[in-house]
């Protein structure tokens, strides 16, 4: 085990001693993820903002578009979604992905609410198909992924395993692109999902994460290995563990 993940296991090991709940932690943390998760895919709504729309004041705020108050207020239905699923100890199968991904998009862009991408929707950026799965075999390589998740799920033995299958999971989520828009936020709650189900806590990344967070993945990519995706994504997490003990201190650490 690298000197990172000795690190991420042992704040883990002492929230987890000190009785801190992963799921309270991100109750707290949730309306900074909706910020974050939202700007990363280029809203221009502030975290102020975000704080008001959720407040109720939205009506308030005149220089946004309404799918992109819609998309703050559609997030924390996802999250609140996520949340009762871990409440009732559902699966990560594929009914739960897409009725996530129904709340994601509800009122932002309800065409593509839970709609899986099928045969002839492909993606495309610019004028260019950037390699991503088939529409037509969208559906097979998502089942193919929950059972690949299902089998290293029982494998992960350690902290870090389970870290990286959890990591792992986001990544192939990313490369099936299984929806025709909101893939990245909800590949964001699915890793946060599969952390809070294993008393891991969860991960913000962070709008000034976005070039390293971006050029990590087509990292991962070029050399076909996730070695950089999973060093990125570690020093973020180890980043939010400190962040979380430095605020308690005050309380008793």
């Amino acid at each position: 085990m690298d000197k990172v993940y000795q690190e991420i296991t042992y704040y883990t090991e002492l929230l987890r001693n000190l009785k801190d709940n992963e799921l309270d932690w991100f109750k707290k943390k949730a309306i900074e993820d909706n910020y974050h998760s939202n700007a990363i895919e280029g809203s221009r709504v502030g975290l102020t903002e975000t704080i008001n729309i959720l407040n109720g004041l939205g009506d308030t705020i005149s220089k946004y578009h309404t799918v992109e108050k819609n998309e703050i207020t559609d997030y924390a239905q996802a999250q609140r979604f996520m949340l009762e699923m871990y409440k009732a100890k559902a699966p990560l199968n594929l009914s739960n992905i897409t009725d996530m991904h129904f709340y994601l998009l509800k009122e932002a862009k309800p065409l593509f609410a839970g709609h899986i991408r099928g045969f002839g929707e492909e993606v495309i950026i610019g004028d260019k198909d950037v390699g991503l799965t088939r529409g037509a075999l969208v559906w097979e390589e998502l089942c193919a992924l929950i059972d690949w998740y299902e089998e290293h799920e029982k494998k992960a033995i350690s902290l870090e395993s389970m870290f990286k299958t959890a990591v792992e999971f986001k990544y192939r989520f990313l490369k099936i692109h299984p929806f025709n828009d909101g893939n990245g936020r909800l590949s964001r709650l699915l890793l946060n999902y599969i952390l809070l189900t294993h008393r891991m806590f969860p991960i913000v990344i962070q709008m000034n994460d976005r070039r390293a967070y971006m050029d990590a993945i087509a990292q991962a990519d070029k050399e076909q290995s996730l070695e950089p995706y999973y060093d990125m994504m570690s020093d973020i997490y180890l980043r939010e563990l400190k962040e979380y003990v430095g605020n308690r201190k005050p309380f008793g650490i």
